[in-house]
């Protein structure tokens, strides 16, 4: 269960500040999804699979993945790094597998996938 602190405030001059009010969700975030791993992996392509978080907290309903690459260059005094393309994809709850295509050749690439419950 979540516990969030709520301030409410009246505005009119003659009232005083409401007091602090809290509230509970039953529903927590899901676990960590579990064997994120990537295989058949090319210039151009390559395979995720992962396990659904062991404690769902709720009902599961879609997996949020987020990727972009990342135009980078390093010398001796400076490090940096420039998004250039991000995709976003809402997947099934059902999907633990996903092959992602046309990826840019020699580029770094940043993958986040995300559970989400209701």
């Amino acid at each position: 269960m979540v516990s969030y602190k709520i301030i409410l405030t009246i505005s009119f001059k003659y009232f005083p500040k409401s007091p602090v009010v809290l509230t509970s969700c039953f529903f927590l975030a899901p676990g960590i999804i579990e064997q994120f791993t990537f295989s058949y992996v090319t210039l151009t392509s390559l395979q995720i699979d992962w396990q659904p978080p062991k404690s769902l907290n709720g009902i599961l309903r879609s997996y949020d993945l987020t990727y972009d690459n990342r135009l980078s260059f390093s010398s001796s005094m400076n490090t940096s790094s420039t998004r250039v393309k991000t995709i976003k994809q809402l997947l099934s709850p059902n999907t633990t597998s996903l092959r992602i295509d046309e990826l840019d050749p020699y580029q770094f690439y940043e993958f986040i996938l995300c559970a989400c419950t209701i």
